[in-house]
C-alpha cells in the first residue's frame, strides 16, 4: 500500500497491517516527524507521486524478498512535531526488513516527486541524500 495524504496517520495501526502473516519474522518501521520550524509545506504531483511510490515499493518487495511494505507520506502545511512520513516493511528475516526500509527511505528522499518548502525556501535533496541513494546502485 502507498498513500499520499493531508490527514495525520497512526503509526501503530500501520504496523499492525504488516504483522498479520505467519511468514513474517521481522517488521521494521520508520516514522519521520517535522522538526522545529516556523512553516513546512509539502507539495506533490498527484497521480505521478503515487505511481513512483508504488514502483519503489514493488522494487523493494522483489529485491529484499519482503512479505509486505507500506509507504505513507503527508502533504500540505504541517506543524512542528507532526508525523510526515511512515515506511514499514515485513520479511521472514530482520536483515531483509531493515534493508527494504532503508532502500525505500533513501529513494523517497531523492526520487519521488515531492517538494518541501521550509520557511519560504524550496529545499533540494542534500549531498547525504544523494550519497545514500548511490549506495543502492
Amino acid at each position: 500500500m502507498v498513500r499520499v495524504q493531508t490527514e495525520r496517520f497512526e503509526p501503530g495501526a500501520l504496523q499492525d497491517q504488516l504483522a498479520g502473516n505467519s511468514a513474517v519474522g521481522a517488521v521494521v518501521t520508520f516514522t519521520g516527524y517535522v522538526r522545529q520550524t516556523d512553516t513546512l509545506e509539502l507539495e506533490h504531483y498527484p497521480g505521478m507521486t503515487e505511481a513512483v511510490m508504488a514502483d519503489l515499493r514493488q522494487q523493494a518487495i522483489e529485491r529484499f524478498a519482503l512479505e509486505g511494505a507500506i509507504i505513507v507520506h503527508r502533504v500540505g502545511p504541517l506543524p512542528t512535531g507532526e508525523p510526515i512520513v511512515w515506511v514499514g516493511t515485513s520479511a521472514p528475516h530482520r536483515g531483509d526488513a531493515f534493508q527494504g526500509a532503508m532502500f525505500l527511505m533513501d529513494h523517497l528522499k531523492s526520487k519521488v516527486p515531492l517538494w518541501k518548502k521550509e520557511q519560504g525556501q524550496w529545499l533540494r535533496p542534500s549531498e547525504q541524500d544523494h550519497s545514500s541513494l548511490e549506495a543502492w546502485s
